[in-house]
């Protein structure tokens, strides 16, 4: 079974190329096609694993996929739009050059609010740019509302990379919202 939390985004379907299938993926970060066997996609709230039957390098920051079972245009035109994973086990790159994680790499962490006692706020599940400035944890709680928690090193008191905690000093009431 394929969890949101062992998962990390790589890019978005921008749209369809020709009429063989083929989509074109921005990337949001740095991927070896050659290492990977397939790529995950939410369709209609379920994790589906799409198999790379090609690819090929269209810009610096965008490659065309070619998949197995999506052979036609409107296969294809399907999936436009649609945010594009790989299992986290697949990036090879867990810190950056400095050695620190980034915040990408916290998918799937469990937040904790150190100001409510270490109490536990929810899961990281995607991150959201709202300006080139402004990055926000999309975190989700257990009982389904979800939180918009601002990206800042000053906030981050912890993070433990075995047991996939981050620990944070949110601002008061941010989770009363």
């Amino acid at each position: 079974m394929i969890r949101s939390q062992d998962l990390i985004e790589i890019g978005v379907v921008q749209k369809t190329h020709g009429i063989q299938g083929e989509i074109v993926v921005t990337l949001g970060r740095d991927v070896e096609f050659s290492e990977i066997p397939c790529v995950i996609m939410d369709i209609d709230g379920l994790w589906v694993p799409f198999f790379i039957d090609g690819f090929r390098p269209r810009s610096t920051e965008s490659v065309l996929l070619h998949l197995e079972g999506v052979d036609s245009e409107t296969d294809a035109s399907e999936l436009t739009r649609k945010s594009v994973y790989v299992m986290h086990d697949q990036i090879h790159d867990d810190a950056d050059d400095d050695g620190e994680i980034t915040a990408d790499r916290l998918i799937g962490y469990t937040l904790y609010d150190d100001n409510a006692g270490s109490a536990v706020v929810g899961v990281v599940e995607a991150i959201r740019e709202i300006t080139p400035a402004n990055w926000l944890f999309e975190v989700r709680a257990a009982d389904g509302r979800e939180f918009l928690i601002p990206i800042a090193t000053d906030l981050i008191t912890g993070v433990d990379t075995d047991s996939m905690s981050l620990f944070m000093e949110l601002p008061i009431g941010l989770t009363d919202l």
